[in-house]
């Protein structure tokens, strides 16, 4: 399987889908289906919660001073972080729409 990376604005835009579709999640009707998917989320979290806060337990002991500049440079990591709340969480913005980019054909040379 080969790798994925993820700008820290692709994950900060995955951050907010997640928020919009556990949002939608609670306006389901069909009260079976809302208890399945609910019930499969807290499944997910559980087994991730327990295996992150272990690791980030066992980092933060031998390596303290290395813990405290991924939570300070690491973007990504901060939140997923914050997710399981291994750290503080300090909110999601909306990422920044990026400027159109100009074909080559449609630039022109001003003098």
């Amino acid at each position: 399987m080969e790798k994925i990376h993820f700008s820290d604005k692709e994950y900060e835009l995955m951050l907010l889908t997640l928020g919009e579709v556990t949002e939608k999640l609670h306006s389901i009707d069909d009260e079976t289906t809302k208890a399945m998917v609910t019930d499969l989320m807290q499944h997910i979290d559980v087994i991730h919660r327990e295996a992150l806060s272990r690791l980030w337990a066992l980092l933060e002991k031998k390596y303290p001073e290395l813990c405290e500049k991924i939570k300070k440079e690491d973007y990504t990591v901060r939140n997923l972080l914050s997710l399981y709340d291994l750290t503080e969480f300090e909110g999601v913005q909306k990422p920044v729409e990026l400027p159109r980019i100009i074909p080559v054909e449609e630039l022109k040379i001003m003098r």
